[in-house]
């Protein structure tokens, strides 16, 4: 069925008539699994926006290029659909970026649904500055993928079934709709992403600031109270930065740390006694420091002593 104004629908039974009738980018299709071809088009044209409902029974490898002038985003059919597209796995909150001209590589499996959506360029730029998104031009010149939250993909997928589903008259408001809530998607991605790269830079800075302060009281008992109450950060958020930055708790990398300043004094010749080095970095339970050391070092201190 093809309705100018509206949805042009299209079924078809051979696999190669399917392949060249797709005209979108340049694109070459290779059956892989055996069996009669099915597949079926759906595909809304109106000005600068393509969208299109691709479904396919059989494993399908396809290989190109994008449309030129327009970027696509391959949209999974459904939340539990998924299938290969160049080096990622793209399901349905995963969206592939494909700029015209880049490389197509996908292998779809049986049964595929997808939703490609097209925009021209220029349009896309001047939607996107309207929306108040400039960030998002530089991530989609730089990113072939973005991971949307959930809700929004389940919202994204549900007013794309409107669209092929809506009245002529109400098509412009539903394909409006779509592609701003694409675009909005995409720039909450973005600043969510960008927010927990903050907390990263953040945490750095506590590990930073809290090991400066480590090394320069070694010679003193430190707990981790003491830590908090110095950089004015909560316990947890302590905990986490070690954590993203070293890998140890708060409390062992102290005790790490004390431990190699001993095993540095031990090793200076400075020293005669062990105790007097353990006392002088706060370690008054010789038996557990002893147990510590070599569980660090894999020797006892008398060795390194020696």
């Amino acid at each position: 069925m093809n309705d100018p104004l509206g949805v042009n629908e299209y079924v078809f039974n051979d696999f190669d008539t399917y392949a060249k009738f797709i005209s979108q980018g340049k694109l070459e299709y290779s059956q892989l699994s055996n069996g009669g071809f099915r597949g079926s088009l759906k595909q809304i044209i109106r000005g600068p926006i393509i969208i299109s409902h691709h479904q396919m029974n059989q494993k399908i490898l396809q290989r190109g290029s994008g449309i030129h002038g327009y970027t696509t985003f391959l949209l999974p059919g459904n939340m539990s659909q998924n299938f290969i597209w160049r080096k990622s796995r793209l399901k349905g909150n995963i969206i592939g970026i494909l700029h015209g001209g880049m490389e197509h590589d996908s292998i779809t499996l049986e049964n595929f649904v997808g939703n490609p959506i097209s925009i021209e360029n220029n349009y896309l730029e001047n939607l996107i500055h309207k929306l108040g998104c400039s960030e998002i031009i530089d991530f989609l010149g730089s990113n072939e993928t973005i991971t949307i939250n959930e809700i929004s993909a389940r919202r994204l997928h549900k007013i794309f079934s409107t669209c092929l589903e809506a009245d002529p008259e109400y098509l412009e408001i539903r394909l409006n709709q779509l592609i701003v809530l694409l675009l909005r998607s995409l720039c909450e991605s973005i600043d969510a992403n960008k927010s927990k790269e903050l907390r990263g830079i953040n945490r750095m800075r506590i590990f930073s600031e809290a090991r400066d302060f480590v090394h320069d009281h070694s010679e003193n008992t430190i707990l981790v109270t003491d830590l908090c109450t110095s950089l004015g950060v909560s316990e947890r958020n302590l905990r986490y930065a070690f954590e993203l930055s070293v890998g140890l708790s708060p409390k062992k990398y102290i005790n790490h740390y004390r431990l190699n300043r001993v095993r540095s004094d031990l090793k200076s010749g400075t020293f005669k006694k062990i105790i007097e080095v353990a006392h002088r970095y706060g370690y008054w339970h010789t038996g557990q420091f002893a147990a510590d050391y070599l569980k660090l070092f894999g020797e006892l201190p008398s060795k390194t002593l020696k």
